[in-house]
């Protein structure tokens, strides 16, 4: 059993961009910046899923539409509660939006629980951190989203790691 989640993984290229706004905010607002590898923008978290169920869980994404597109993060923020640093889009696309309900809408009629937060597009990039402050604009980056992930997560002292157990084309 795992603790799994669907995602949108970023490319080295973006990783590398949001590493540097990791580092500066992490900096500036004391906590920790998070390793670029990690970087990730959740769509559905179900959870612990038993192994056994990880091919009827994978088989929900059969059933979705997919389709490429772009995201201009251009946001950063923080969680006051949870002290974590985000970056994230003031402009949502339709086509995330879309793909991220018909997934949970997917995901919940074939048995799984779902995470009921509202979905809000973002990426953390750092955690506890010391000073909140005001969200403000960043430079566009600009992300071309061609992929979705099935992924587990182990939660350890020193920080999750993760791995991808599937991937699909958009």
């Amino acid at each position: 059993m795992a603790r799994s989640f669907f995602a949108l993984w970023p490319d080295a290229a973006v990783r590398e961009r949001l590493a540097a706004h990791a580092e500066d905010i992490a900096f500036a607002a004391g906590g920790r910046a998070l390793k670029s590898d990690t970087f990730h923008l959740t769509l559905v978290f179900m959870g612990n899923v038993p192994d056994t169920d990880l091919n009827r869980l994978a088989a929900t994404v059969d059933r979705i539409s997919r389709k490429p597109f772009n995201i201009g993060l251009d946001r950063l923020a923080c969680h006051e509660r949870s002290k974590v640093a985000w970056i994230g889009t003031s402009h949502a696309p339709q086509a995330l939006l879309d793909m991220q309900v018909q997934l949970q809408y997917e995901v919940e009629s074939a048995g799984f629980s779902v995470d009921q937060r509202r979905f809000q597009p973002h990426l953390s990039i750092a955690r506890n951190i010391d000073q909140d402050f005001d969200a403000r604009a960043i430079d566009v980056i600009l992300w071309s989203v061609r992929t979705m992930c099935l992924v587990h997560s182990d939660t350890k002292p020193e920080g999750a790691s993760y791995k991808i157990v599937k991937t699909w084309k958009l």
